[in-house]
């Protein structure tokens, strides 16, 4: 019985210098190095997580380039009210057809709003404006396709460094040169006027709409 009194009166001993270790006031240089822990995580997380998410952007954006390239099936479509100014257009990509990549866009105004119809003085109705719907169809093989891709994609070296000028110093102007088309876009250019890659199927009907539409408009102030 005295040999167990004495076991027990040491394990009280033991866990009592134990508890009172464990609740002692923190040393004031211990939260500092917490906090500055904490931060260094922080920081290491908020890097890991933006290049996880730039690696899946670009990832993500070179998939939709190959889609693109590939003619893989895409819809879009916007409306706009501007002010009054109602615009519409709807893109079509509809895969491949009889071995070239269908793209067809449709568009319309279906009002000019008040701003404009009285700063230009125009008389033509809003809907007499809305029978205007141009229909823009396009279809390219596919060296037609990847010279659209690629101008599509194309950025000059001065576009980059203006976009980046813009980035560190917003506040100043920048001044602007006439814009160089980079040598995508300049076969791009030239595949578009040369190719006849796209043509307009409602192309009479639009003129005799417009030669209409010129004969009851009478602006004085363009």
């Amino acid at each position: 019985m005295k040999n167990l009194k004495i076991l027990v009166t040491i394990a009280a001993l033991i866990i009592g210098a134990q508890i009172a270790t464990a609740i002692q006031p923190v040393s004031i240089n211990e939260p500092q190095l917490v906090n500055e822990d904490v931060a260094i995580q922080a920081r290491k997380n908020n890097e890991e997580i933006n290049r996880f998410s730039s690696e899946k952007l670009d990832l993500l954006a070179k998939r939709y380039k190959n889609n693109l390239r590939e003619c893989v099936p895409f819809h879009f479509n916007q409306y706009i009210d501007f002010f009054g100014l109602k615009l519409y257009f709807n893109i079509d990509i509809n895969g491949w057809i009889d071995n070239k990549c269908e793209y067809k866009i449709t568009g319309q105004i279906q009002s000019i709003g008040k701003d404009i119809r009285e700063v230009y003085e125009i008389k033509v109705s809003d809907e007499q404006i809305a029978k205007f719907k141009p229909i823009i169809e396009c279809h390219f093989d596919k060296t037609q396709l990847n010279v659209l891709v690629d101008g599509l994609f194309s950025t000059s070296p001065s576009s980059k460094s203006t976009i980046s000028k813009m980035l560190e110093s917003p506040e100043k102007k920048l001044n602007r040169n006439s814009t160089k088309l980079t040598p995508e876009e300049e076969r791009l250019a030239s595949m578009m006027m040369t190719e006849n890659v796209c043509k307009v199927p409602n192309k009479d009907e639009l003129m005799k709409q417009l030669e209409e539409l010129m004969k009851t408009s009478t602006p004085q102030n363009l």
